[in-house]
């Protein structure tokens, strides 16, 4: 692993692979530990995205948790981040990540030429006028709300997106309604499920595989040991009874 840029407020690392894919992997605000104490966010999902070190790994890290908000910030990781994909000459590039991270995977999918974009119960948006979330009212004041904090439709391009959400986090269930209104993102929904699911997801033993599944442009909903169904309807409701039944 090597630290390409380290601040308090921003930090990237490199993970070298062997083949020809990267995975751009962007922050969470993290576990509640590193939040009260101050400390920076982990390197996440190393494991599950690295493929046994077939891909390249560039992990993109918010400290201020500002929603990758802040302009000069964003200057500098985009430019180290297209540096690495021009090093690297990728045949594709994936963006990832979870809650914040999962929101900078989709917006910024089209600004790093990445072919898929996986998130994890992203945000739509951060801005109280948009979406009113409590949950990260306290990080709003390292939010630059004037670099408009939401995931519009020209912010997307010819990626793939993905938008994954537990089928019981009720609180991001308004993201995920406002992320429909987009109509190139695939909005699943798992039958079970929280807004942490992808920890769920690696104890059942499928996070890895349902990464390489979308990394490799398969039919997420295809394959039942994911769980995963369009949020659109009644389908998943039907789908949830269906499980409690059986």
């Amino acid at each position: 692993m090597r630290t390409l840029y380290s601040s308090a407020a921003l930090e990237l690392c490199y993970l070298p692979g062997r083949g020809d894919q990267l995975v751009c992997v962007f922050s969470s605000i993290g576990r509640g530990r590193e939040i009260s104490r101050g400390l920076p966010t982990g390197n996440e999902f190393i494991g599950s995205v690295s493929g046994a070190g077939s891909r390249h790994v560039l992990f993109i890290k918010d400290n201020l948790r500002s929603w990758f908000s802040h302009e000069s910030l964003r200057d500098l990781w985009v430019g180290l981040a297209l540096t690495v994909r021009r090093m690297i000459e990728p045949r594709s590039v994936t963006t990832l990540g979870l809650s914040m991270g999962g929101y900078a995977a989709l917006k910024f999918a089209k600004l790093l030429d990445a072919d898929t974009a996986v998130a994890f119960s992203p945000q739509f948006s951060v801005d109280p006028s948009v979406v009113r979330d409590r949950r990260w009212q306290r990080f709003l004041h390292n939010v630059d709300m004037e670099a408009r904090p939401t995931v519009m439709e020209e912010d997307l391009g010819d990626t793939k997106y993905f938008a994954l959400f537990g089928g019981e986090a009720n609180r991001d269930r308004r993201h995920a309604e406002c992320f429909m209104r987009l109509p190139s993102m695939q909005v699943l929904l798992t039958v079970n499920g929280y807004h942490n699911f992808p920890s769920q997801l690696k104890e059942a033993g499928v996070l890895d595989d349902l990464i390489d599944a979308a990394i490799m442009g398969d039919n997420l909903v295809d394959r039942a040991e994911f769980g995963l169904l369009p949020m659109a309807g009644q389908e998943h409701k039907r789908m949830r009874e269906s499980r409690k039944d059986s």
